[in-house]
Order: structure tokens, then sequence, then C-alpha cells
């Protein structure tokens, strides 16, 4: 709960978690856990809820190119916004 106000005050520590594509990914707070998908192409951050949970899993399933982890990517480590 603590954790939550300080982000409130002084704003949330960003931390890309996942990378799907080059222009979509997911961002997590360090401090609050809060989550949230972010896509430059249509310059959208919106909170990461049920429904962009499913569609992700949804193309993890099917093994689509847009699900693509960091490390299939030869992406390392995390990168703090």
């Amino acid at each position: 709960m603590l954790t939550k106000i300080i982000c409130k005050i002084f704003g949330h520590k960003y931390r890309v978690s996942k990378v799907f594509s080059p222009y979509e990914r997911k961002v997590t707070c360090d401090r609050c856990n809060q989550a949230w998908g972010m896509n430059d192409s249509i310059r959208m951050f919106i909170p990461w809820d049920g429904e962009l949970e499913s569609m992700h899993s949804f193309l993890d399933s099917l093994d689509h190119p847009l699900s693509m982890d960091r490390e299939a990517r030869g992406v390392e480590g995390t990168r703090t916004v």
C-alpha cells in the first residue's frame, strides 16, 4: 500500500518486462508491480488487463512472431524507461 502512495507522489519506476515486437511491449513498475501495455505505432500506454494477457497468451500458443520474448529476439537484459 505504501508503495502505491510513493508511486502516486513520485511517479512509477518503469521497466520493460517483455518485448513482443519492436513497437509493442509490456512495462511494469518495480515499486508497485502495476503493469501496462505500450504500443509505439498507435502511441498507446494502457493498463495491462485480462484482455491483453489473454491476447498475448493466445499468440504465444500459436507460436506467433509477435509473441517472441527477449531471449528469442537476442535482446539481453531489461531497460529502465
